[in-house]
């Protein structure tokens, strides 16, 4: 395995696609940075880890393509016919799809870095919190990864690839933006008092939310929301901001640094796992 990972990492270097998206990612990072104004200074954090959606969508889609060149030039066939296994070649290709991932990742979160130090802003998160969202941003990037491949190498042609993935991470997207409409739901609403001027005064009454998830249902919602890494990418974005305020706002994931690793972790069994089963039993005309 190791001397095909080789082959295809040098093969990927020089590839047009992926390049072209890792561009396309750092140039949206540096026009978030560069090219909007604000009010108040914003911190990097926000410009780090907020782009992460649009990195992970932007990059499966290079990665579907990519996967899709190998059945249209042949090299899957080329690849099984000259010895290595169906296990091997699934392996590899997801090695260079989270390779991928985890490169544009890091690469344009350092562009804002950059960038954001560049316009003067500066952290307003722990830097302890910080490691913690870098790390569950990777293991994000690794189940979008795995997502992408289980998909794109079960399909026989390079649209049908790029096609199947894009479906997929617009049905993870609309699925995601639903559970966190759901999850961000307070357990009370207040009702305020206002004077003439519509500045508030005071509290009238605490009420209990009939949208507000809880027990069971809100243990199904959340681990729902958790697997879905298009869905988590966006919480990432604000995860240093989510505090659980009294009557305003409740958190969206309860312990969220230990459950985004561990859950990723498992997807990513379970994901390879099917992707090879079904990769195994394909017919690869």
């Amino acid at each position: 395995m190791s001397n095909l990972l080789n082959a295809e990492f040098h093969r990927i270097i020089k590839n047009i696609s992926f390049w072209t998206g890792t561009v396309f990612s750092v140039l949206w990072v540096v026009y978030n940075v560069m090219c909007e104004d604000f009010e108040n200074s914003p911190g990097i954090e926000s410009f780090m880890f907020g782009n992460l959606f649009q990195i992970l969508v932007l990059t499966g889609l290079t990665s579907a393509l990519f996967i899709g060149e190998e059945y249209s030039c042949g090299a899957i066939r080329n690849k099984i016919s000259t010895g290595h296994t169906r296990s091997c070649v699934y392996l590899t290709e997801l090695s260079l799809c989270s390779g991928m991932m985890i490169f544009n990742t890091c690469i344009c979160m350092l562009t804002a870095l950059v960038c954001s130090v560049i316009r003067g802003y500066g952290f307003n998160t722990e830097r302890l919190v910080l490691i913690k969202v870098f790390v569950c941003c990777l293991f994000t990037s690794l189940v979008a990864a795995a997502v992408i491949v289980l998909f794109s190498l079960n399909l026989h042609t390079k649209v049908s690839g790029l096609i199947a993935a894009a479906l997929v991470m617009l049905m993870l997207t609309l699925m995601g933006n639903q559970l966190y409409q759901s999850l961000k739901q307070p357990e009370y609403r207040i009702n305020y008092l206002f004077d003439e001027n519509g500045q508030t005064i005071g509290e009238d009454s605490v009420y209990k939310n009939e949208y507000y998830i809880g027990d069971g249902k809100r243990i199904v919602t959340e681990m729902l929301y958790i697997l879905d890494p298009i869905a988590v990418s966006y919480y990432e974005g604000e995860m240093q901001y989510d505090d659980e305020i009294y009557c305003e706002r409740s958190k969206i994931v309860d312990k969220p640094f230990a459950k985004i690793p561990i859950c990723s972790l498992a997807e990513c069994v379970v994901l390879t796992g099917v992707g090879l089963f079904v990769f195994k039993r394909k017919d690869l005309k």
